[in-house]
């Protein structure tokens, strides 16, 4: 399109003088209140959010402008035309193109609480747009801006654009004498009590009107125009189209056949759906929950109840992909119920009426994994109020457990073992369908075998003891007692053998043999009841000489005969 072109275009589309352009039929929801928007603009004139038509358009909806909100300044002065908010007239400035606005001169063309647009000439468009703050003292408009910020007491100029200053200024004349049907109505606003996610959708609440025959709901994005919803009796609504992640903002208008109240000013809230609840289970000694992941979310609140207590607060997450809760605070017995709330700032998400349900069992104290005669024995203390116990073995280089044996005591012996082998155990509690605790680092043990021992026997002032050797022991202690003896002494340690002579005996006697396989730190258990061997050691001349000279020491002194002590 040429520049001739696109001048005859906009003068057809902008032929304003001060004959105003023809109304559109109105379909807005409200009167304009100017004294309203201005008040608006002194408070959020230097906040410095969005740009100038976003401002504008922010304090037009402070007013009562509910079906317009622009970002662009060309679009908010046809949107406002369009609706019927006004009409628009081209202003005269004191300079022809340039300067300042007499308030006097064009009094019947703009007021306070007016929006003013700015369209260059040499660009061919509109540029900017401030709300009228009335006259300063010396009669010329004064107004409130963003983005070339005004506070309401500067007055409005012109200003270089382009290398030049040449402008037309157009008002839209704002209409603040006709209501919505012909006549003011006496229908009291209803004020929204609470706007929340529930699984079907955002639920908006408000206070019942009386003589109010039915309540108009209304929706619009931050951005957007209002939209009808829906006419009800009650004083609830429940908005199923509202998408996950979306924000909106919901006001409410009561009324009385076809007079309609003024609205609440609305709430804002976030379409956050609720997540789908997957497992609660006990890992170690704690509880685990998991979930699907919200997107839309910032995170995730966490509420826990126990027993018969209310629902609680317990914890936060602040990330949409932490999908997990490991809860470590549990008590043996309790039963708990979970709950994961979406949240994106201070909008809270729909949730499962239901929960997660969790009964605790506590994790049995491991006592100890040793290595017995037949294998392995673990052994844990009781906890209270469970009936059975699940074993379960790690065995050197696994990552996961491997399930054993339910068993109703606080023993159990794996039998199926292999000795040198490194093995883990750990105890979980059971009670029917309840699955409880467990400590997660378990027992460790080496797994070292009895030594089978193959025979004991008198050799020449020795008895030799003889075993077989143990598949990763790295030694073995010898062990040997008289029979009429409790307890037994270790009489040697020996390496990479399968034989001992014990020296270290007493003539005519029974002695009896045990050994007992290590590697490091770790032993294996022992025969208890071992091997027998009775000592058939001869004296030599010299040992029958002393005893002799004792014995007949002995007898000449009256002692009693020493063979029979």
């Amino acid at each position: 399109m040429t520049k001739k072109l696109l001048c005859i275009t906009l003068a057809i589309v902008f032929a304003i003088s001060s004959v105003p352009v023809a109304n559109a039929a109105k379909t807005s929801k409200s009167t304009y209140e100017a004294s309203d928007a201005l008040a608006y603009a002194k408070s959020h004139w230097n906040d410095g959010k969005g740009l100038c038509a976003e401002f504008v358009s922010d304090c037009l909806k402070a007013g009562g402008v509910d079906d317009v909100y622009e970002p662009r300044v060309v679009n908010l002065f046809n949107a406002l035309k369009d609706k019927g908010w006004g009409e628009a007239y081209k202003l005269t400035l004191t300079d022809g193109t340039s300067g300042r606005i007499s308030m006097s001169q064009n009094s019947d063309k703009v007021k306070e609480g007016d929006p003013v647009f700015y369209y260059c000439n040499v660009c061919n468009s509109f540029e900017h747009v401030v709300l009228c703050n009335g006259a300063d003292s010396y009669g010329y408009m004064k107004d409130y801006a963003h983005n070339n910020p005004h506070d309401g007491n500067k007055t409005t100029y012109t200003f270089r654009h382009c290398g030049t200053n040449n402008w037309t200024m157009y008002s839209i004349r704002m209409d603040e004498k006709e209501p919505l049907y012909g006549k003011e109505t006496d229908v009291e606003a209803p004020k929204i009590s609470t706007a929340s996610n529930f699984c079907e959708g955002i639920q908006v609440e408000w206070n019942k009107i009386d003589g109010a025959t039915g309540y108009r709901v209304y929706k619009r994005t931050l951005k957007g125009s209002w939209q009808y919803l829906d006419t009800v009796t009650a004083t609830k609504y429940i908005d199923a189209t509202a998408k996950n992640g979306e924000t909106f903002i919901y006001t409410v208008r009561a009324c009385k056949d076809k007079v309609f109240s003024a609205y609440y000013a609305g709430v804002e809230i976030t379409r956050l759906a609720r997540v789908e609840l997957k497992t609660v289970s006990v890992s170690g000694k704690n509880a685990v929950v998991t979930w699907t992941e919200n997107e839309a979310a910032d995170g995730y609140y966490i509420y826990r109840k126990k027993n018969s207590e209310s629902w609680r607060r317990y914890a936060e997450l602040n990330k949409s992909t932490n999908t997990k809760f490991v809860d470590s605070q549990l008590e043996n017995g309790a039963e708990y119920i979970y709950r994961v709330v979406p949240f994106k700032g201070n909008n809270a998400g729909a949730y499962s009426a239901t929960g997660l349900e969790l009964k605790y069992l506590a994790a049995p104290e491991l006592i100890s994994a040793a290595n017995e005669k037949t294998g392995v024995a673990v052994k844990w203390k009781a906890v209270e109020g469970v009936r059975s116990y699940r074993v379960y073995r790690r065995g050197e280089g696994e990552k996961n457990w491997s399930y054993l044996d339910t068993v109703t005591g606080t023993t159990f012996t794996d039998s199926n073992v292999k000795s040198g082998k490194y093995y883990r155990y750990t105890v979980r509690s059971v009670n029917e369908k309840n699955y409880g605790g467990y400590d997660s680092d378990g027992k460790l043990v080496l797994c070292v075998a009895t030594p089978k021992l193959l025979k004991a026997v008198d050799t020449d002032k020795k008895i030799k003891l003889i075993w077989e050797k143990v598949s990763g022991a790295s030694g073995y202690y010898v062990y040997h007692k008289l029979t009429t003896d409790k307890n037994w002494t270790c009489i040697a340690t020996v390496k990479d053998a399968d034989s001992y002579e014990d020296e270290d005996i007493v003539y005519n006697k029974d002695y009896q043999y045990t050994v007992r396989a290590f590697s490091g730190k770790s032993k294996s258990s022992f025969d208890a009841n071992g091997l027998v061997c009775k000592s058939k050691v001869e004296l030599s001349v010299g040992e029958i000489e002393k005893f002799a000279e004792q014995f007949y020491d002995n007898f000449d002194s009256g002692k009693t005969n020493p063979i029979k002590k």
